[in-house]
């Protein structure tokens, strides 16, 4: 009984890292497609696969920043353990400080506009079909996408000025930015997640043939 239970149970997860692979190359094939409809098993395998590798790929960016920024780090403290006796070297510590928020603005400026506009373009089309599919209109899939934009372009602005120069004003209008796209995005996953429409609707006819078949 328990070989048998343990036969079953690696089938089906045989077949459904079979569903999950099918799903991730369905929807790299069909990037550019934003005619039809997906159901919730053709979208949500791929994007978070999508997801995971941006994840994986914005740790292994900031290693070597990270790695950057505690050698400096360290190298100021080994400057004042060489001279315990002498007064504290505030503005080396500034220094120290003012480039650690200045490579963490360049991050900001440079790989995350990248990484973003990658992500777009990768679930720009799935995201599309699956609204198709709640009979709804790709457009709402670009509700995050203005407060998106506005965090990108105003961040880097406020760790230029930051820590010694900080602009609260910039800093609350991030905020208020962050909570209402916070709020869009948690709409818009929850519209994604909603069940098909049953039947054809204005976009097409109901996916019923989804076999799991690459």
């Amino acid at each position: 009984m328990c070989q048998n239970g343990g036969l079953i149970g690696n089938h089906v997860s045989i077949l459904s890292m079979a569903a999950i692979v099918a799903a991730i190359l369905y929807n790299f094939r069909n990037l550019i497609r934003f005619s039809g409809r997906d159901t919730r098993a053709q979208f949500w395998p791929y994007v978070i696969f999508i997801f995971i590798v941006q994840s994986i790929i914005s740790v292994i960016i900031m290693i070597p920043i990270m790695i950057n920024m505690m050698a400096k780090i360290f190298l100021a403290v080994q400057q004042q353990a060489a001279k315990p006796h002498a007064p504290l070297d505030q503005r080396a510590i500034d220094q120290i400080i003012q480039g650690l928020y200045s490579d963490m603005g360049s991050v900001l400026t440079i790989t995350s506009p990248i990484l973003t506009g990658l992500l777009v373009a990768l679930i720009a089309a799935a995201v599309t079909r699956r609204l198709h599919d709640r009979n709804m209109h790709g457009y709402w899939g670009l509700v995050p996408l203005p407060f998106t934009i506005v965090g990108l372009a105003a961040m880097p602005k406020m760790f230029a000025t930051w820590p010694y120069r900080p602009d609260f004003g910039l800093f609350g209008l991030l905020l208020l930015n962050s909570l209402i796209h916070l709020a869009a995005i948690i709409v818009l996953i929850v519209l994604l997640a909603q069940r098909s429409v049953a039947g054809a609707n204005r976009f097409g006819a109901e996916v019923t043939d989804w076999h799991h078949s690459p």
